[in-house]
């Protein structure tokens, strides 16, 4: 009989991609977003957006621009954000780098 050795998992992240923020889809995104960043508190791990965050490469609305910003400013753990080739919209980096001083990648 073979000694199996148990092993620990340990968890290092929690990921969640392809939300796609959308103006229909705000409301179902954001309780996405926010399902993952009370996983990530209670792990006491870092959340990472892994691409795809929003759904167009063209104009941004205004709503989806705020709530992204809004859910990113105020987040509860360490927030990593991946660009996926959604998120290639010429006003996607300075979104994010004009709200460079509320510290985007959250608190912790």
């Amino acid at each position: 009989m073979q000694n199996k050795e148990k092993r620990t998992c340990i968890p290092v992240a929690i990921i969640a991609g392809d939300v796609h923020f959308t103006v229909p889809s705000l409301d179902v995104a954001s309780e996405v977003v926010r399902s993952a960043q009370a996983k990530a508190v209670e792990l006491g791990v870092p959340l990472i957006l892994n691409g795809d965050t929003l759904d167009t490469k063209s104009i941004i609305r205004a709503e989806v621009a705020n709530r992204v910003i809004e859910l990113l400013k105020n987040s509860p753990c360490r927030t990593y954000l991946n660009r996926g080739n959604h998120d290639q919209s010429p006003n996607f980096g300075p979104l994010l780098h004009s709200h460079r001083d509320a510290d985007i990648r959250g608190r912790n």
